[in-house]
């Protein structure tokens, strides 16, 4: 088995239309399997993003998020791979638990960490939304 191998499932969502017209909707869902079996999901979209693409995001992603998690590399790429594609709730929940863990700095809870994720198009709901919810 491949430690982080990507692959991708196209799934077709069929939606309730008037007799004898069908609409489609396909998503694309990429999942990883870690080297523990451990699946990793989330949803790209309609539009397909090249891995290439996606994993220079991700670094910078990561990068930007070292000095919050304490330094720590592998804990801000756990983060990243763990919330994408989660709802915004979810992701605030799982922020609310590392604050908890001390895996992530209480003073950058708020706006830093708000803005690397909104900027990543990890978190899609407001700054005012976030400080609501991050406690």
């Amino acid at each position: 088995m491949d430690k982080d191998r990507k692959c991708e499932i196209h799934i077709t969502n069929n939606f309730n239309a008037p007799i004898g017209q069908h609409i489609d909707h396909v998503d694309t869902i990429q999942f990883r399997m870690d080297g523990e079996g451990t699946f990793h999901f989330g949803m790209v979209g309609d539009v397909c993003v090249e891995k290439e693409d996606e994993e220079k995001g991700t670094e910078e992603v990561v990068r930007r998020l070292v000095p919050i998690f304490y330094g720590d590399e592998d804990e801000a790429r756990a983060f990243v791979d763990c919330i994408r594609g989660m709802r915004p709730r979810q992701v605030t929940e799982r922020v609310n638990q590392l604050v908890r863990e001390r895996k992530i700095s209480d003073a950058s809870k708020h706006r830093r960490l708000w803005e690397v994720l909104s900027g990543a198009g990890l978190y899609g709901k407001s700054e005012s939304n976030w400080n609501s919810q991050v406690k």
